[in-house]
């Protein structure tokens, strides 16, 4: 993904990105202000992480992650952390 400044965050309601929505997103341009991604399901290359960048080119962004163990008494899982960086997203929040 090619780096960007990342737009602030309109002081609206967000609505959630998922898999199915990417096509009508990009083609569409639905009057939303932001959307909200788990980052976890654009670390694994391929398309989609394209498709993200796409779309954060037209919409803010704000990363939900998931994966990361924060609660967790194992503490926190170094191999999740390095396998990409979540900054190339360019997330606003």
């Amino acid at each position: 993904m090619n780096a960007a400044a990342p737009r602030p965050i309109p002081s609206e309601a967000g609505v959630g990105l998922r898999f199915r929505h990417h096509q009508e997103v990009l083609h569409g341009h639905p009057a939303v202000p932001w959307f909200e991604v788990h980052v976890e399901n654009y670390l694994g290359g391929g398309a989609t992480p394209r498709l993200l960048d796409a779309i954060r080119r037209d919409y803010p962004l704000s990363l939900h992650g998931t994966g990361l163990s924060l609660g967790s008494a194992e503490g926190l899982d170094p191999a999740h952390l390095v396998r990409r960086s979540v900054s190339s997203m360019s997330p606003t929040l």
